[in-house]
């Protein structure tokens, strides 16, 4: 291990930060630190009374470029980290000669708190006169713009200027910035940058003249233009899946993409055999594949990022070094209630090297921690369920080789005692004694779940008592087209097409083809399963990762319209769209007041009302369906 510290500090942790700030308490507020003065390397200023005994007061010390305001030198929760200089529990503080300029830095003090907390900065060498006003002039607010954009702004004498863009007004999303533009115009093109097509963006430009503090213009907003499939990914078409479905009762299924490594498709390329790109998830616009660049610890990590309504490969996000941890960083990528996508890693022994889950900002690939999870044995996947930005949230997981499911609470940013149970029976053969590699565990409350098992068969549990109930089967439909035979790969999910409850299934492994099972679900015990439909009826690819992974994801589009995708490491992609011709939240006219009352989650999952969490659902009752927030 001779080394690594020296490793971290050049790679990984390269600025100094602070401790996560313990936000749920209530913590008093104070006020920005009295007297702060620069006298040649020393800043000093007045000591704050503490607003309670024995109160921890401190003080955090910045140095700021003379070129960013406050406000562009801040973010969410304070002055950016990267200018700290240090934190100290006196009222005096000696600069680096690094940044003891004035004509390049000024300098900042905060309260910092025993919560994590920060005042307000207390400033000096703020410079006080403010650069020029200037004014924005092309393109106008509200125009719609091509993707090669000359902006243009009004002058200010002697200035320099900085122009950024952004997917959000707040500018908390920007996907361009230029610094040190001489001119009062810049051309850019918005095909390499994340800009999804026909959003709305913002632009601003900023001011510099000697001796002052930037002047910074209000944002204007224009339209990107509407992208097709080629403006993500030269030279890609998509291409349907060949084979032909018929329609089947209320439901029909249409192929919108497909995309293997192998013939006659030949339209996706993988690295290796797929292995170092085990997971796959979505969202109602994009399609998230994880991935790492090798098999390490301190391997690169990014996720691949696909069109939803076409396929096409938008770029490849690359992600910050904190999510790089043991065995495997991001080894899987799935959302939660909400649509966060989040990555988790993959560990031999979580006692050790714990589960380690990272929340994802899709716009610049930074990370935010959501805690670490404990427990004995080894685990290829988690899952989530609830929001985790909301006060209480679960985590599940299935011990690899073992018989054991895993649950984690989380209650307002703790991370609470593992709870596990053991399996009490095994779908499929009777003789299987454990789950064996890389389970995948799908959670529908947070008492009851599905597991797949590179053993086992897709089937439900239930947490009671001491042990997981099997309390549902495919074994258990009369319909024996949803049974199997080859159980090796892993993935399922529960999900809704209208008022529609269906499953989505692993089917066959890599040496069948690679495929899935479509079946009409409704009870727990799965004894009226029906079967619908295999996708792809001919098969993803046949190359074997030895990942056993098979993750399947269903989004909701509304009106009735359900997508599903399908992955598998080393084979594909693809995306279909099923239909309940019958359904249509805008068709609901009708209440059946005597009709039973269901609750489903925004991703269309039934759950029962006495799970219900904290958080956003919608109530369906006979024909009518509204919105329910449990708070």
């Amino acid at each position: 291990m001779q080394g690594m510290g020296d490793y971290f500090a050049k790679n990984t942790y390269t600025n100094p930060s602070l401790v996560p700030a313990v936000t749920w308490k209530n913590a008093p507020v104070y006020n920005a630190p009295a007297g702060l003065k620069l006298n040649g390397n020393t800043l000093s200023w007045s000591a704050t009374a503490p607003a309670r005994a024995n109160a921890i007061i401190r003080y955090t010390v910045y140095a700021v470029p003379i070129n960013k305001s406050v406000e562009l030198a801040s973010g969410a929760d304070g002055l950016d980290g990267a200018y700290l200089q240090g934190v100290t529990y006196g009222t005096s503080f000696t600069l680096d000669s690094s940044v003891a300029d004035t004509d390049k830095y000024w300098y900042a003090v905060c309260v910092y708190d025993g919560y994590g907390l920060e005042s307000k900065p207390a400033v000096t060498n703020y410079l006080d006169n403010e650069s020029d006003a200037i004014s924005l002039v092309a393109p106008a607010d509200g125009a719609t713009v091509d993707f090669n954009v000359n902006f243009s702004w009004t002058a200010a004498a002697g200035a320099t200027y900085t122009i950024d863009i952004a997917t959000d007004e707040n500018f908390t999303k920007v996907v361009y910035s230029q610094e040190g533009l001489t001119g009062t115009s810049h051309s850019v093109n918005l095909k390499p940058l994340y800009v999804p097509s026909g959003a709305n963006c913002w632009w601003r430009v900023s001011a510099l003249q000697t001796k002052r503090r930037p002047y910074t213009t209000p944002a204007a907003q224009f339209t990107a233009p509407v992208r097709t499939s080629s403006d993500y990914e030269e030279g890609y078409t998509p291409v349907k899946d060949k084979a032909t479905y018929a329609d089947n009762g209320n439901l029909s299924i249409e192929s919108l993409w497909l995309r293997s490594a192998h013939a006659p498709y030949s339209n996706f390329t993988v690295e290796s055999d797929g292995s170092l790109n085990r997971g796959m998830t979505a969202t109602a616009t994009n399609v998230y594949v994880s991935g790492r660049k090798s098999n390490s610890s301190s391997a690169d990590i990014y996720l691949a990022e696909y069109d939803a309504a076409t396929g096409a490969h938008i770029r490849d996000i690359k992600l910050d070094d904190s999510g790089k941890c043991g065995y495997y960083p991001c080894n899987d990528v799935f959302t939660d209630a909400k649509g966060n996508v989040i990555i988790s890693n993959l560990t031999t022994n979580a006692v050790t090297n714990p589960i380690r889950l990272f929340k994802v900002n899709l716009s610049d690939g930074t990370l935010k921690s959501l805690g670490e999870f404990s427990t004995e044995g080894r685990i290829d996947h988690v899952t989530v369920y609830g929001d985790v930005d909301s006060d209480l949230w679960y985590v599940f997981a299935a011990i690899s080789n073992g018989t054991d499911v895993a649950r984690w609470p989380v209650n307002k940013g703790i991370v609470g005692t593992c709870l596990r149970r053991t399996i009490d029976a095994y779908s499929g053969s009777s003789s299987v004694s454990h789950l064996a590699v890389a389970p995948r565990v799908h959670a529908v409350s947070p008492l009851r779940v599905y597991v797949d098992g590179s053993a086992t068969a897709f089937a439900h549990y239930k947490l009671q008592g001491q042990s997981m109930a099997l309390t549902g089967q495919l074994n258990n439909s009369s319909d024996t087209n949803v049974r199997l035979t080859d159980v090796l790969n892993n993935g399922g999910c529960l999900f809704n097409v209208g008022s529609t409850e269906m499953l989505a299934y692993s089917s066959a492994s890599a040496s069948n083809g690679t495929k899935w099972k479509l079946s009409v679900h409704g009870n727990s015990d799965m004894s009226d399963l029906a079967y619908r439909w295999t996708i792809p009826a001919n098969g993803l690819g046949t190359t074997e990762s030895n990942t056993y992974s098979a993750p399947v994801v269903a989004v909701p589009m509304g009106d009735g319209v359900t997508n599903v995708y399908i992955y598998s490491p080393g084979n594909g992609l693809a995306a279909y769209a099923i239909t309940d011709k019958n359904a249509g939240v805008n068709d609901i006219t009708v209440d059946s007041t005597d009709a039973p009352v269901e609750y489903y989650t925004l991703q269309g999952i039934r759950v029962s009302a006495d799970a219900l969490t904290p958080g956003l659902y919608i109530r369906r009752q006979g024909t009518r369906a509204t919105k329910l927030l449990i708070r």
